[in-house]
């Protein structure tokens, strides 16, 4: 009795060490190969629904998919990339523009607290002037700075990515071509009932939880860019997309840009695109909060609470890819909770 007393609470520990030593250690070392062979598990049966009408091999229909899939990627990609390239380019060209107009804007505030409180303009201005001329110059050499010192290191990351890709190509198509031969080996395996059930409940998790957030990143993108397009703000492609990236983020949001931008104009007496930036963040909170429950909540039977302390503790344990290994490290060590709770 004292025995099973302490056997569930060994057995979560256990799993919850085990899950975390996977996903920080041993999956970074397969990555190509894991993500490869995810592809070709949810794709397989597609393949060969296909190929037998087609009458080729599944290999074959794969090479195919996979040319196909680069070229229309590679396609938007390309031009994505060159608009978000000329507006980068634009931003920086304009900086001694902006950096002036944040100068103005300082000084119409000092002279705002010299009526509100009596104390001299010119005294607060020059305080604050130093202050932000330091920071700026700061930002800009430590900008300059890290471009340099980790040129090196970008060229390293390019490197990487582009042999992980071909990892991915290559072992995708062999993935494909032992498609049968594995999953037999995987059969014969005593565990092979886990196997299912954990990879039956993934493939919901996936397919309800990335298509959720791909949704509402979209949705977040699209009200963004159409907000910054009405206020004419000429990066509202790069801004939009930057913003939808920082909405996906828990307790960060699409109020961290369009408060600011609001009660900026509202401060220069500009209410109308106050009240634009202000309905913009309305718009994409309320577009999130009425999205995620149903899309998310209503699917797995899980409290939305449970999921935003899963993906908080994903990025504290694995970092920015915790948004996504959050959830699933949760999932995966309850299925293995439950899995051997069922022996004792």
């Amino acid at each position: 009795m004292q025995v099973k007393k302490f056997y569930k609470p060994l057995i979560t520990f256990t799993s919850l060490f085990i899950v975390y030593f996977l996903f920080k250690f041993v999956i970074p070392l397969i990555f190509p190969f894991l993500i490869s062979g995810v592809l070709a598990l949810f794709l397989y049966p597609w393949f060969q629904k296909h190929t037998k009408r087609l009458h080729i091999s599944p290999t074959i229909l794969g090479i195919l998919f996979i040319l196909f899939f680069f070229l229309l990627s590679g396609t938007a990609l390309f031009f994505l990339g060159k608009a978000l390239f000329q507006e980068m380019r634009s931003l920086m060209g304009n900086l001694p523009y902006y950096e002036d107009t944040i100068l103005c804007c300082l000084s119409s505030a000092c002279h705002s607290i010299e009526k509100l409180t009596g104390f001299q303009a010119s005294i607060i201005e020059a305080s604050v002037m130093t202050g932000f001329e330091s920071f700026v110059g700061n930002m800009q050499n430590n900008f300059s700075s890290k471009i340099f010192s980790h040129s090196f290191s970008y060229v390293k990351f390019v490197i990487s990515l582009i042999t992980v890709c071909f990892l991915i190509l290559v072992s995708f198509i062999l993935w494909l071509k032992d498609f049968e031969t594995i999953k037999k080996l995987i059969k014969s395996f005593s565990c092979y009932d886990f196997f299912l059930k954990t990879y039956l409940d993934t493939k919901r998790f996936i397919g309800t939880y990335l298509k959720a957030q791909l949704i509402i990143l979209s949705v977040t993108c699209v009200l963004s860019i159409l907000g910054l397009f009405i206020v004419k703000n000429p990066y509202a492609l790069l801004l939009g997309i930057f913003i939808g990236l920082l909405d996906a983020l828990p307790f960060l949001g699409t109020g961290c840009v369009f408060i600011p931008c609001g009660i900026f104009h509202l401060i220069q007496a500009d209410f109308y695109y106050s009240a634009i930036y202000l309905t913009l963040y309305l718009a994409t909170a309320l577009s999130r909060e009425f999205l995620e429950p149903r899309l998310i909540g209503s699917k797995f039977g899980i409290p939305s609470i449970v999921i935003l302390i899963a993906i908080y503790a994903g990025i504290q344990l694995f970092g920015i890819s915790g948004v996504i290994l959050g959830p699933m490290y949760f999932l995966l060590s309850y299925e293995i909770v439950n899995y051997f709770s069922n022996f004792e």
